[in-house]
């Protein structure tokens, strides 16, 4: 999807700034906004600051990431140049999941969507990125938080620092309460031939919706759908929590915190699993 996809969004954004900026207070105006690393995924750094972004290039080539970037690029004109002050706050949130409780995500998502590969295709692909996942329930505990200071303003991470490597996730996957043994791990490319070569029903196999978007992610385009550029970087970044924590250390919340930063386990993945099952998404 191009970044004119997203123009309602960012018009929606534009006039809600207005509104905060007009909005008479005794106190200076703040908005605050759901951003997303795909806003500043693609910069040519190893680790990606708790900062606003530079070049339009900082955005992953894909109209979600541009329309992100182009928003933030808006909070911080804003925050500059909105006479009688103005604070924004960008929180530029992570891969969420499921909760912790329930488990419950949403099944027409990227990820899901893979993950149903392994029944519908019979296989997954061996990515080799580790997975830095945040149940919902935790971002909503941090993003509920942001409010709470009074002069926040800038830009905030809320991800998962602790990554975990994608054999453990796959290794939670075949446990016999979850998928068992009922696929196999191969190469991307393989998984996108057999994805392509799969059922084309979208019902019978919804996976087969995004193969465009799995084609620019793990493998060379194959579709006029995706334009050459979208092939998306592969490097693992880091992202910074430094201003997250600090936050939270001012809150006198960095040990509520610190329970929220921690790697994917065991229990997470059996409750999203089980909540896909009482749902019918797995089988």
């Amino acid at each position: 999807m191009s970044v004119q996809s997203f123009r309602g969004a960012i018009q929606g954004s534009v006039n809600l700034i207005n509104l905060t900026a007009q909005t008479p207070a005794t106190s200076t105006p703040r908005f605050i906004f759901s951003s997303s690393i795909s806003a500043v995924a693609a910069q040519a750094t190893d680790k990606v600051n708790e900062e606003y972004p530079g070049h339009a290039t900082d955005a992953l080539k894909m109209g979600y990431g541009r329309s992100k970037w182009i928003v933030e690029k808006l909070c911080s004109y804003a925050q500059q140049h909105v006479g009688g002050g103005f604070d924004a706050v960008v929180a530029r949130i992570g891969q969420m999941v499921g909760d912790r409780r329930s488990g419950i995500w949403n099944e027409t998502e990227a990820a899901p969507l893979m993950l149903k590969s392994a029944q519908t295709v019979g296989c997954l692909p061996n990515l080799k990125e580790p997975i830095a996942w945040q149940p919902v329930d935790d971002s909503g505990f941090i993003i509920a938080h942001l409010v709470l200071p009074p002069r926040l303003k800038g830009v905030v991470h809320v991800l998962n620092p602790s990554v975990t490597p994608y054999s453990e996730l796959i290794e939670h996957l075949a446990k016999p309460e979850n998928l068992g043994n009922s696929f196999h791990v191969v190469e991307p490319g393989e998984w996108l031939r057999r994805l392509s070569e799969s059922d084309p029903d979208p019902e019978r196999n919804p996976t087969i919706k995004l193969l465009d978007h799995y084609r620019a992610s793990y493998g060379e385009p194959q579709s006029n759908a995706v334009a050459a550029d979208e092939k998306q970087p592969r490097q693992q970044k880091s992202f910074s929590t430094d201003r997250l924590r600090s936050v939270f250390k001012q809150l006198g919340l960095q040990r509520e915190l610190d329970s929220k930063l921690i790697p994917v386990d065991a229990d997470l993945i059996n409750n999203i699993v089980a909540a896909w099952r009482r749902t019918g998404f797995l089988k």
